[in-house]
């Protein structure tokens, strides 16, 4: 395999303005759910009770892992939450209360940018 190479123009990278990558007040988080749990259901759930602004659900994946020792594989649904750093700890404690796993997936992703109308709608959703 012959690795590509490819010349980026300095004029070009010195024109884009970057944003400041700072501590975020936004999370997007992922947490994968067995296939036999109602994760719509879930899914309402965390937006009527403002712990996030939008939980969106994919179905199709499977997740391989060691558990036990054994190497497991899983037909998984994986929601993708889009909330903010200050209700994280509530958010976990609430999927906690609802999830069958013993060991969960429950990853926050800072957001370094994005979208300000968007970002104002998330906080909108959430804030009573």
């Amino acid at each position: 395999m012959v690795a590509a190479h490819y010349h980026v123009d300095a004029k070009y990278l010195s024109g884009l303005k970057m944003p400041e990558v700072t501590m975020t007040e936004f999370c997007v988080v992922s947490v994968t759910w067995p296939e036999t749990v109602d994760v719509a259901a879930i899914a309402g759930k965390l937006v009527t009770e403002r712990l996030c602004a939008c939980a969106s659900i994919s179905k199709g994946h499977r997740s391989f892992y060691t558990w036990k020792g054994d190497l497991e594989a899983s037909d998984e649904i994986l929601m993708t939450i889009k909330t903010r750093a200050d209700l994280l700890e509530n958010l976990e404690e609430r999927i906690r209360e609802l999830h069958p796993y013993e060991v969960f997936e429950f990853l926050a992703v800072p957001v370094i940018y994005g979208n300000k109308a968007y970002l104002d709608w998330i906080t909108e959703s959430v804030c009573r």
